[in-house]
């Protein structure tokens, strides 16, 4: 079904973080009278768990956790508080407004290591006549980049209500890729974050990214200007995701990879014509929000044509903890396009 079967690396990711571990939570809080832990190990307000207060003004509690990334606050007398010792913040509309705090639990492909090499990563300002106005795009580089090359591009979108960082913060991205290229599991290929949605027309910012974007970079970086060595993946903003900029702009990418977007209408009326598109589609979805995002509508909608949409389904609800569990193997499988395009002959 999958080149390097993500069915199987999620299956066995997924036996990986099964082990439970302790995590010690505090907060300095000498005046409160009542404080609780909450996030997503207590389904927020659901299951908020009481923390103790020690004689040293602080209060306490152990929970033990899976693998992986954990979003959380403290309430402190009624008010929802970031955790102020920890400098590990993102605001994505999970935590009920203003920055959430998050902290990693275990080992995994998350973390930076010492003994590969890394990457550089930094923010550039890309000038649209679409948007009126300059976009702010975070630029991934694989470490010993070649100026004289043409590396392949993934275009990663963020979501509704994050903020245009958090593929470099939460989800980790150049140590993911920093990782994956350590192991010889991919090969070097350049990654762009693009920010500047907000307040705008979904469609004159699809317009930016398909048209001026890509035409942009090129100029300005080793990246492949060809439509067969670009994929674009990610999350969508009021319905307009990777499928939706790609039924848009069908020559731009040859690779497109949903990671829970929402589908518009536009793009279920034409779910019977996917399996026949000039790009390649695999879909990725938390199980708790399939549905409602549309995905099995769209699947649905789908069977008529060539074959089935090739699905990837992860247990949980759609954060970034879940989310991680699915990157290295998108990134895989991009790679994979790429190696097929012959992009990876650098």
């Amino acid at each position: 079904m999958f080149p390097y079967g993500p069915q199987a690396l999620l299956k066995a990711q997924l036996k990986l973080v099964d082990a439970l571990t302790r995590v010690d939570f505090e907060v300095y809080a000498p005046e409160a009278e009542s404080v609780f832990l909450i996030g997503e190990m207590t389904r927020w307000r659901d299951e908020k768990l009481a923390m103790h207060r020690d004689p040293d003004g602080f209060w306490r509690i152990q929970v033990r956790l899976r693998s992986g990334q954990w979003f959380y606050k403290f309430e402190i007398d009624g008010e929802w508080l970031a955790d102020p010792g920890n400098p590990l913040r993102a605001e994505d509309g999970i935590g009920y407004g203003n920055d959430h705090s998050f902290l990693f639990v275990g080992e995994g492909d998350w973390q930076v290591r010492s003994d590969v090499p890394r990457g550089e990563s930094f923010e550039i300002s890309v000038p649209s006549r679409a948007l009126g106005r300059a976009v702010p795009v975070t630029i991934y580089l694989p470490p010993g980049l070649d100026r004289r090359a043409d590396y392949p591009l993934l275009l990663l979108l963020h979501g509704h209500a994050m903020r245009a960082n958090q593929w470099p913060s939460n989800g980790c991205l150049p140590a993911y890729m920093d990782n994956l290229l350590g192991e010889g599991a991919i090969q070097p290929f350049i990654v762009a974050m693009p920010a500047g949605h907000d307040g705008v027309d979904m469609t004159r910012y699809g317009r930016f990214l398909a048209e001026e974007l890509l035409a942009w970079l090129p100029r300005v970086l080793p990246v492949t200007s060809r439509p067969a060595q670009r994929a674009v993946a990610g999350m969508s903003i009021r319905g307009y995701g990777p499928l939706a900029l790609a039924l848009d702009h069908p020559e731009a990418f040859a690779y497109v990879a949903p990671i829970n977007e929402i589908f518009a209408d536009h793009v279920l009326a034409a779910a019977p014509e996917l399996n026949d598109a000039p790009f390649r589609l695999d879909l990725y979805c938390t199980l708790e929000a399939c549905a409602r995002l549309r995905y099995e509508a769209l699947v649905r909608a789908a069977k008529p044509a060539q074959g089935q949409l090739r699905y990837t389904r992860i247990p949980g609800v759609p954060t970034w903890r879940h989310w991680n569990a699915m990157t290295r193997s998108l990134l895989r499988t991009v790679d994979t396009q790429f190696a097929q395009s012959g992009a990876n002959s650098i």
